[in-house]
């Protein structure tokens, strides 16, 4: 069947074909215009593709979240089975463990300990329930990172504080998001041969100081790229963050790469661990301030020896290590590393706290200032 038009009906047909062309003609032109703010590589389309696999990634890494948690409760129930129900919080060379006072018997904690005293017998209950508070809660954190650390992406560790329940139930309420960048294509670990790629290479620092942002409190934030340890937070004042450029290059040319694993901390942080309010429980299990200072520091008390709040000091290391792994000759390479990246005045742009072979300070921090003055690249 067919129909004829009118001259109303051409004029009508005319009408809309000038209106559909002005809307396709002004949705072509604003796409084009948007399309010029998309980082270098994208596509019309690739914001709203990105943004489904972002979501995905996230509901990905939360799922793999709660999976592993469930294998590192009963993992740490298992562990703390193993050595009495006691986990010892890890602290550097410089210190010693405060140790649990009724000691050890075949490599498990004492709960109960009987002493003969002439014709008595003294005894002393080593253990009460309260413990379970305590010690699972850390070792259960401990168990969680190592997962958190093999997932595919950057998910933060030591990032819960945790509750408990009933003794064998943990509740963990995250600190930190885990951060999906929409843009950035991210590049996937590769594990099947059972070894991470570590081999040095040269920093593109133009795609580097893309992924870094500058927060409003001033500082550099760097994680999730290849100067940040996996799993860790990463922040530098500026100054700071450009001579760890100049050393991470030094490195490469060293034939070995740098990773920071803590920058700036906040001073929120430092109460939170001095409060026990971290896995580590460090308030629970030392109750005794004098104690507790030999393995965290009192926030109300350190003043210039908490560097960490200045964000001119790093804790770092080189990629594919761990502190345990890290040999003499890692160390010493390492302070070679730093110390001999120079200012713009020629001074060493780092210096060493000479009792943690993994911590340096920049940018006139007192114990800089005190290191340059002496003519000495290590300094307590």
């Amino acid at each position: 069947m067919r129909m004829k038009l009118g001259k109303k009906g051409w004029l009508f047909e005319g009408i809309m074909f000038f209106i559909i062309l002005i809307i396709l003609t002004t949705a072509f032109f604003s796409l084009y215009k948007k399309y010029g703010q998309f980082p270098d590589g994208y596509k019309i389309g690739d914001r709203q593709f990105s943004l489904i696999n972002a979501y995905q990634k996230g509901e990905a890494a939360l799922f793999y979240i709660d999976q592993s948690a469930k294998y590192s409760l009963g993992q740490s129930v298992y562990d703390l089975a193993k050595s009495g129900g006691v986990s010892e919080i890890e602290v550097s060379d410089a210190e010693t463990f405060a140790g649990y006072e009724c000691g050890k018997f075949n490599g498990a904690y004492v709960w109960y300990q009987i002493r003969k005293n002439g014709e008595k017998h003294d005894t002393k209950e080593c253990f009460g329930e309260n413990y379970a508070e305590i010690n699972l809660p850390y070792i259960f954190n401990k168990n969680l990172n190592k997962y958190l650390l093999n997932y595919l992406y950057n998910i933060p560790k030591d990032n819960y504080e945790f509750k408990l329940v009933g003794n064998l139930e943990i509740i963990g309420m995250a600190r930190l998001p885990v951060n999906i960048n929409i843009f950035k294509k991210e590049v996937q670990e590769d594990f099947s041969t059972g070894t991470r790629d570590v081999k040095p290479k040269p920093l593109d620092i133009k795609q580097l100081d893309k992924d870094t942002t500058k927060p409003s409190e001033g500082f550099r934030d760097f994680t999730g790229t290849d100067l940040c340890a996996k799993g860790d937070s990463c922040l530098l004042t500026e100054g700071a963050f450009q001579l760890l450029l100049k050393s991470a290059e030094v490195a490469v040319k060293k034939g070995v790469s740098l990773q920071v694993t803590n920058g700036y901390r906040s001073k929120e942080t430092q109460k939170a661990l001095w409060e026990g309010k971290t896995a580590e429980r460090y308030a629970q299990k030392y109750p005794d301030p004098a104690v507790r200072k030999r393995y965290v520091s009192n926030p109300d008390e350190c003043g210039n020896s908490c560097v960490h709040y200045s964000g001119n000091a790093i804790d770092i290391r080189f990629k594919g290590k761990t502190r345990e792994t890290m040999t003499a000759k890692d160390w010493k390479l390492l302070e070679d590393t730093l110390t001999q990246t120079k200012t713009s005045n020629n001074q060493p742009a780092w210096v060493r706290y000479s009792n943690e072979p993994w911590h340096f300070e920049c940018c006139n921090t007192p114990r800089y200032s005190r290191a340059v003055e002496k003519g000495v690249t290590s300094i307590v």
